[in-house]
């Protein structure tokens, strides 16, 4: 309705600040054409000729005016005329005045009202009289509408005052969405941490149950047993919460990177190892292809490895049965390229511009249905681009996806 509201009165002013310089136009037309008259009779009496019965004014152009005359006349009488007149009707605007013989140009000048001279190129603008007739001089105004724009400025201002007051209204609405999308994101970022601890947490409480019973401490093999899912819960939950304040903490402006010499095809192998050994990920099937080449670049092993991880997590989680997955490693003139493709369920058009937004999850339905946090391709471009590299994605719906990363040398 606001937005309504505004263009409505957009519209209104622009309506009206037409419609106010039309009439400052006609008023200035009929002014200068009354000004010509009463010259043309005054140039009449100083001749002694019979002024004309019908008016000699007319008018070529917006800003061009012709005066028919009987009798040769003495320019700068003409212009004497011309600037009283022109002065009492309050016409102050520079013009130029030419002076044609049988549409021949025979006298032309630049006449100022104010202290900044007129251009002289603005005699060359004058059109061709076409249609005068013996004897006749012209009123040429080159800045009519700029002058008629000026004298409008209280509805300039307040056109003014109206862009500022639509810029704010713009910017408001802007960050009142942003924020509503912000509130959404959130919330579903805690929905989502909420399930992945409750999972964790109930196996902790389970245990804890089964230990209180007074028969299980007399058998402790079996008393180690949930001891030991307690403490496998409680390193998940850690590891869980570590991560997340590692990766929604980290900001472009406070990463500080430990770089060394980091072999890429090392580290590939054993981020893959790791990864392998994981829970869930033991079927995966990750296949290695490690081209030769310079394969030692200047990076934080750490933050690399993690790069590579969060890939690898990725791919399982949106793959359909066993996850498939091919790694590529290559060298180019200037960095290493790392290619991670996989045979996922892909990602739409409309949402590979916001995989790498904090927090966001392309939704599939049931929000729950794959384990995140919306933090892993955030981290991900945060850390690339703290490498210098770049990273880019193709994906399409049912097909896959690929992730292409590359790290400079230098």
């Amino acid at each position: 309705m606001g937005a309504i509201c505004l263009a409505g009165i957009t519209a209104t002013q622009v309506y009206w600040i037409k419609k106010v310089f039309d009439i400052s136009e006609t008023q200035f037309d009929v002014n200068v054409s009354l000004g010509l008259k009463n010259v043309s009779d005054s140039i009449a009496f100083e001749t002694g000729t019979k002024p004309f019965a019908a008016s000699p004014v007319s008018r070529l152009t917006s800003n061009y005016f012709v005066v028919n005359q009987p009798h040769q006349i003495d320019p700068a009488l003409i212009e004497r005329y011309l600037k009283n007149e022109f002065a009492k009707r309050g016409l102050q605007q520079n013009f130029g005045l030419v002076m044609f013989e049988s549409d021949k140009l025979v006298y032309s000048k630049c006449i100022t009202f104010r202290t900044v001279p007129v251009d002289t190129t603005m005699l060359k603008q004058i059109p061709n009289l076409s249609g005068a007739t013996n004897l006749s001089f012209g009123i040429y105004f080159p800045a009519k509408a700029a002058n008629l724009a000026s004298g409008m400025y209280i509805w300039i201002f307040s056109s003014c005052v109206l862009l500022i007051v639509i810029v704010f209204f713009a910017y408001a609405m802007l960050v009142i969405l942003k924020q509503k999308r912000l509130s959404e994101v959130q919330r579903d970022f805690v929905n989502n941490m909420a399930h992945e601890f409750q999972t964790p947490i109930s196996a902790i409480m389970a245990s804890a149950e089964v230990i209180k019973n007074p028969g299980v401490i007399e058998n402790p093999q079996r008393l180690s047993n949930y001891a030991g899912i307690i403490d496998n819960e409680v390193r998940k939950l850690s590891s869980q919460v570590q991560r997340i304040l590692e990766m929604a903490g980290a900001e472009s402006e406070t990463v500080v990177l430990n770089k060394t010499q980091v072999d890429v095809h090392d580290l590939m192998k054993q981020t893959v190892s790791k990864f392998l050994e994981s829970p869930g990920n033991y079927n995966a099937g990750i296949a290695q292809y490690l081209v030769d080449g310079e394969h030692l670049i200047m990076a934080d092993s750490m933050h690399l490895g993690n790069i590579i991880y969060n890939l690898l997590d990725n791919a399982v989680k949106y793959s359909r049965g066993v996850p498939n997955i091919e790694i590529v490693v290559s060298s180019e003139k200037d960095g290493v390229v790392i290619a991670i493709k996989d045979k996922g369920i892909g990602v739409d058009s409309k949402d590979l511009k916001k995989i790498f937004n904090k927090f966001y999850r392309v939704s599939q339905g049931n929000r729950h249905d794959v384990k995140g946090f919306g933090l892993g391709l955030s981290y991900v471009k945060l850390m690339v681009e703290a490498h210098h590299g770049t990273i880019d994605v193709k994906s399409k719906l049912n097909e896959g996806t690929t992730f292409i990363l590359f790290f400079p040398f230098k």
